[in-house]
């Protein structure tokens, strides 16, 4: 088994985060992208909390978003990404890209 030394459990409101500025190198956000009203908010506060170059893994629930729209919605955030192919049995979409693929919005 793995071990992993310093590591806490937080539970917090995605979108108001109680952390500082760029202080992950690594973010999983699983079943994260579930309401379509929050997710400029929500992207932006996990944008914020990330350093530069890190790996940020997004989830939104198939059954809220079709896969076309869950692309459509982290485009509108700016975002590059890859969606990772998940079998039907997995219940989320996968997007995986770093904070320095960011798109510029034009």
């Amino acid at each position: 088994a793995y071990r992993m030394k310093s590591v806490s459990l937080i539970r917090a409101d995605i979108d108001n985060l109680p952390f500082k500025e760029h202080v992950f190198d690594k973010v999983f956000a699983f079943t994260l992208l579930h309401d379509f009203s929050t997710i400029k908010m929500t992207v932006q506060e996990v944008l914020r909390t990330s350093k530069n170059e890190s790996t940020i893994v997004l989830t939104g629930l198939k059954k809220v978003f079709s896969k076309k729209r869950f692309i459509e919605a982290l485009r509108e955030e700016g975002l590059k990404f890859n969606i990772i192919p998940t079998p039907p049995s997995v219940k989320d979409y996968l997007a995986l890209f770093s904070t320095s693929h960011k798109a510029k919005n034009k």
